[in-house]
């Protein structure tokens, strides 16, 4: 019994000096208003634990509040439209985890058992039993019905969640669990969170993505009543020309990351060019 009892001790110290060694990201939303273009004001912050494809980190979130009374996202809770598209409501895993399990399960068909071997083998970092996994698997099986509810049904979903809440503020991202698949494209909406609409795609060209996500995002809009107020889309140009064709004027914002990465790039190219260089001529001065 003590034995026992100091093995499960050991087990929690290895964990906590585990989480010691986790990195940690932390999600800005350094924006305005995209509805009205007030600064927006920090009113507090959230963290985390998540396991993504690449690897387990912990991540800091901070929450703001437009306070212009006469917007129509006033104190409405707004986070980072990265963090939300990093994530998958109700999981410590990320959507690129959950997007391979759901891949597994409903496109190959395989076992609980299956896929947790695959995952394992696969992930090392990830931590998740087989039991859990049946979890994971009923709440993308969830998820997915509740993308098909009545659009009455999912409009009192989103105010049971937000009750405060005028208009769609939308965030789409794509995701391709392997090079060579169909690409999952998820739409949520940013104030609650929620996923109001996936589906896999073949192709990712402006006119199919304008037919098969936009188009049916519009008439679900219109039939809950609730306006299109904008959207946050990742660096994928077409996921924005075809929003702009269905709805036009509504703004559109692209993911803070993702235009800080396209300006990192060349100064990391020629950083290494640089670096190059001083390595063939040590002694010159530049």
């Amino acid at each position: 019994m003590n034995k026992a009892i100091t093995s499960s001790k050991k087990q929690r110290k290895q964990k906590k000096s585990h989480s010691k060694d986790v990195p940690s990201k932390t999600f800005y939303y350094n924006k305005p208003c995209m509805c009205c273009g007030d600064k927006l004001v920090r009113v507090s912050s959230t963290d985390r634990y998540l396991s993504t494809r690449e690897e387990r980190m912990r991540i800091f979130v901070e929450v703001y509040e437009c306070h212009n009374e006469e917007c129509s996202l006033y104190k409405q809770k707004i986070k980072a439209p990265e963090f939300n598209t990093l994530i998958f409501p109700g999981l410590s895993y990320g959507i690129d985890v959950v997007t391979e399990i759901g891949l597994l399960r409903f496109k190959e068909h395989k076992t609980i058992t299956e896929i947790h071997e695959t995952i394992m083998n696969k992930y090392h970092h990830i931590e998740i039993t087989d039991r859990h996994m049946q979890n994971v698997v009923n709440k993308i099986m969830y998820v997915m019905e509740s993308t098909s509810l009545d659009p009455k049904v999912m409009k009192e979903k989103l105010i049971a969640k937000n009750k405060e809440i005028k208009g769609l503020v939308l965030s789409t991202d794509g995701l391709e669990p392997e090079q060579g698949n169909e690409i999952l494209y998820i739409v949520r909406e940013l104030q609650t969170g929620d996923i109001l609409f996936s589906k896999f795609l073949e192709f990712s060209d402006e006119e199919t993505i304008r037919k098969e996500i936009y188009e049916p995002i519009k008439k679900l809009a219109e039939e809950m009543g609730l306006p299109v107020l904008g959207l946050v889309a990742d660096k994928q140009l077409v996921l924005t020309t075809a929003f702009e064709t269905v709805f036009p004027g509504i703004p559109v914002q692209h993911c803070q990351s993702h235009f800080l990465k396209a300006l990192r790039k060349p100064i990391q190219e020629q950083s290494a060019k640089i670096s190059k260089e001083i390595k063939k001529t040590p002694n010159k001065k530049y």
